[in-house]
């Protein structure tokens, strides 16, 4: 007895060892024609037959559970295609994917083949490259909602449910082949998903992205070069949490290609030269496909952290002579040629910089704004949002050549776009007027040597031509010397120009004592070649320079 039972459990491990060594070393041949056969006809159903799928080998490790194709390929069919468009029925957009390797964890053959609920733990993928091409057809494709993929695909496939999904290193190109030359390349892309759910449950579930409940999409190093090669922008990183549609971006700038001199020299005439970075942005509820794929732009909120703005104006370069009428801030935004609409965007910690190099110094002076915070509101060029509400607002703080506090509040009417009209109010606490000198001295050739800003404020409303406004300007120990350039190129004092401006021209203090503050009116007429802030400017000047003459 003692001796069948032992020869019976010999027998037993003898038969467990050969089961368990050809579980684990039988071909894939056994399983692979019937899988290819079951992942081709998903494919098929699922994309009314526009789609093919193509896999080089399968390997199946029974025993671990694991299942890895090789060289997987989906290709659109250009013959079915064509019958789809004649039908206008045809997709905008084409795809185009190949795989290194898919390997597929926690499933056995038999569960790929036989059961119409499958449930997996992990998916791995390698090498994934994703081309996507968009095409512009003559007709409007109406989208079949009546009938989901689920549907489709419920007598195969009746649930599938995966715990997580890693994809790293994606390559992503992007043509659209309406506007030529307009592509997106994109590099060491990765996809993580979490909760993946494809059943009934889910088949018209919106809140989820490619059916899983949790979806990021993490991108390194996004850079776009300008049209006119004069800029390049860049993004260090972003991440797309799409279930909840926020994106999160760090490291932006649009950097001029080339320092200041290297820059000039490609141009014919006077243009500004912008360098604008940001440490890190957030957009909230925001359409992030439609922006990923440049089809518009519409969020809920954009917050810019720790920026830094600089523009730059050489005037040793030749006037454009261009007519600048139409170049407003809110005419440009009607001109982006994507339907934009962001409720608001919200500026944190900025700075803003305004050099120019004056030919008659030689020198370049500096308008400084530090500790820059505010607001843009209704930024849109959507006609139903413009109907809603026509008022395109800017508030902002700063500190104003890092002396006086300012506030400013612009407001652009985008009803009336075409006429450019537009009101700013400007307020200026108490300031140093020494401060003033990194623009005066170079760009003004004067110095302020003394004088004490009490108050100033401006109100100023314009349109395409003019600005008018009304200033206020109060000031007390005014003090400031006029200069010229000698032979050895340094600025001296004009004498003569001196005494003038301190006997003739300028007052001491505004208001005289005993005497109110009184309102002075500027009007000012724009040359059409001029920008919108030389208007804005002028005008100012026009009511300082009034007010300072006791006119």
């Amino acid at each position: 007895m003692k001796k069948t039972v032992w020869i019976t459990g010999i027998v037993v491990l003898v038969l467990a060892a050969g089961i368990f060594f050809y579980l684990h070393s039988r071909k894939s041949k056994d399983f692979e024609p019937l899988i290819k056969a079951k992942l081709q006809q998903l494919i098929l159903d699922g994309s009314d037959s526009l789609y093919q799928l193509h896999i080089g080998s399968i390997e199946i490790d029974v025993i671990n559970s694991t299942i890895t194709a090789y060289d997987a390929q989906l290709a659109a069919d250009s013959i079915r295609m064509k019958q789809l468009d004649q039908a206008q029925k045809a997709p905008s957009d084409v795809y185009g994917i190949t795989l290194g390797a898919l390997q597929i964890k926690g499933v056995s053959p038999l569960d790929l083949l036989n059961q119409k609920n499958i449930s997996l733990q992990t998916i791995y993928l390698k090498e994934p490259a994703i081309k996507i091409y968009h095409y512009k057809r003559a007709y409007e494709r109406i989208k079949d909602t009546s009938i989901t993929l689920y549907q489709k695909l419920s007598k195969t496939l009746e649930s599938f449910k995966l715990d997580t999904a890693e994809v790293k290193n994606i390559t992503l190109d992007y043509y659209d082949l309406e506007k030529k030359n307009k592509e997106i390349h994109l590099k060491d892309l990765t996809f993580r998903f979490k909760d993946i759910l494809f059943d009934a449950t889910t088949q018209r579930d919106s809140s989820r992205f490619l059916y899983a409940g949790e979806a990021s999409i993490f991108v390194k190093k996004y850079t776009l070069s300008t049209a006119d090669n004069l800029y390049n922008f860049t993004i260090d990183s972003l991440n797309i949490l799409t279930n909840i549609n926020k994106i999160n971006l760090w490291g932006i700038a649009l950097k001029p290609i080339g320092d200041k001199a290297a820059f000039s020299k490609k141009l014919p005439y006077r243009k500004d030269r912008y360098d604008l970075q940001a440490a890190s942005a957030v957009i909230t509820n925001a359409d992030w496909q439609s922006l990923f794929f440049e089809k518009g732009i519409h969020a809920d909120q954009v917050d810019i952290y720790k920026g830094k703005t600089e523009i730059y104006s050489n005037k040793a370069l030749p006037p454009s002579g261009q007519n600048k009428t139409g170049n407003y801030p809110h005419q440009s935004i009607m001109k982006i040629p994507l339907p934009l609409w962001i409720d608001k965007i919200a500026l944190h910690d900025f700075e803003v910089l305004y050099r120019e190099y004056n030919t008659q110094s030689e020198q370049m002076g500096t308008i400084q704004f530090t500790d820059v915070n505010g607001s843009l509101n209704n930024v849109t060029n959507r006609p139903e949002k413009i109907a809603e509400n026509p008022t395109m607002r800017v508030e902002a703080t700063a500190l104003f050549m890092n002396n006086g506090r300012l506030n400013t509040t612009w407001k652009f009417d985008m009803a009336r776009v075409k006429e450019g009209l537009f009101t700013i109010d400007v307020k200026l606490g108490k300031m140093d007027g020494t401060s003033l000198n990194k623009a005066t001295v170079p760009l003004g050739l004067f110095e302020v040597k003394k004088a004490d800003v009490k108050e100033f404020t401006a109100f100023i409303k314009g349109n395409n031509s003019n600005a008018s406004g009304d200033i206020r300007l109060a000031y007390e120990n005014l003090e400031l010397v006029v200069l010229k350039k000698d032979d050895d190129g340094e600025l001296k004092k004009k004498a003569l120009a001196n005494f003038i401006a301190k006997t003739f021209v300028f007052q001491k203090q505004n208001p005289k004592k005993g005497e109110s503050l009184k309102t002075q009116h500027a009007y000012f007429e724009r040359a059409p070649d001029k920008s919108f802030f030389s208007l804005l400017w002028k005008t100012i000047m026009t009511g300082v320079v009034a007010t300072a003459k006791g006119d």
